[in-house]
């Protein structure tokens, strides 16, 4: 990868290590789990997946093709568009021949007292959109400025592109989403969902839900169906029960916080619903074989080497 490239890298590692990249906008609370350039060989194809996150991309060089169900999303280098998919949806993709794939891509989530609403309004708009987000001049204008800030060597980069990367997100949701900020509830739009799908249903309300102590009970209020009930029917679609997959949810974010980020155990702890940094530790300990201060040392002495997440094949099937 190019130097002003890693350099943007750099300054966005220190953004999201200093914990700036956790705000509120429009009574929202968005954390940024990472920022930053990727680098991609010509024809990689990656198996079918769900983010455990949003993911929000934008194609520099060359182009990414994006399958889901029976469409096709293509973006491409020079385009006016950015990438947006949001958690629990089912796709792969396959980067352009011939040339060396870049792009810029934040993952972040949306937590906050409407999160289950407005999180559903989103998911349902982004698939009405193609998953597909048209640049307006205010977008474009602060993703040029996100671009040179990350790649400047002023003291106050990490700071500058940390308000740059709240507004950018802000503006996104604000121009794009515009009714996931009312004060309606969306119970009724994720209900619509759960008679369609309701593996899928359940899955997106889970995103609200990292935090909560008894998310089956929030659930069933939701849907009108017993705990008992909504558990069968998960474990029936996807092999697991509900706290399970929310386990899944809790360890992913987790080690993004541990790895992106300089917070302290306690707060990567709180963050992802445990208010006791023992009852933390434990339970790391139990998913992962280690402790959250041993997983985060490891990323310490990886000497620059990038590590990887580890995260239930609930959301990336290994490749063959």
């Amino acid at each position: 990868m190019d130097d002003p490239y890693q350099k943007f890298n750099r300054t966005a590692i220190r953004t999201v290590a200093d914990g700036r990249l956790r705000f509120e906008a429009g009574g929202l609370e968005f954390t940024v789990l990472s920022c930053q350039y990727n680098e991609l060989p010509p024809g990689l194809q990656i198996p079918e997946h769900e983010h455990p996150c949003y993911c929000l991309t934008f194609v520099e060089r060359s182009s990414m093709r994006t399958t889901c169900d029976d469409l096709s999303i293509e973006n491409r280098a020079g385009g006016r568009t950015l990438f947006f998919m949001p958690p629990a949806v089912s796709h792969h993709c396959r980067f352009g021949e011939g040339e060396i794939h870049w792009n810029l891509s934040v993952n972040f989530l949306i937590g906050g007292p409407h999160a289950m609403e407005v999180n559903e309004r989103i998911a349902c708009r982004a698939a009405e959109l193609r998953y597909e987000i048209p640049l307006t001049k205010e977008m474009e204008f602060l993703l040029r400025e996100l671009r040179r800030q990350g790649m400047s060597d002023a003291p106050l980069a990490p700071e500058l592109l940390a308000h740059l990367l709240a507004a950018f997100l802000e503006t996104v949701i604000q121009q794009t989403f515009p009714d996931a900020l009312k004060n309606a509830s969306g119970r009724e739009a994720l209900r619509a969902v759960f008679r369609h799908d309701r593996i899928d249903a359940i899955k997106r309300a889970m995103w609200a839900m990292v935090r909560d102590p008894n998310p089956a009970e929030i659930l069933s209020e939701c849907f009108g169906l017993t705990p008992r009930h909504l558990n069968r029917i998960f474990r029936k679609g996807t092999g697991r029960n509900i706290k399970a997959y929310q386990n899944d949810l809790r360890i992913f974010s987790a080690c993004s916080l541990l790895h992106n980020s300089s917070l302290s155990i306690s707060a990567v702890g709180e963050a992802v619903g445990f208010h006791r940094p023992g009852l933390f530790a434990a339970f790391f300990r139990k998913h992962l074989g280690c402790t959250p201060q041993e997983y985060r040392h490891r990323r310490d002495t990886a000497s620059g080497e990038r590590m990887e997440i580890p995260c239930s094949a609930t959301f990336f099937p290994p490749q063959e």
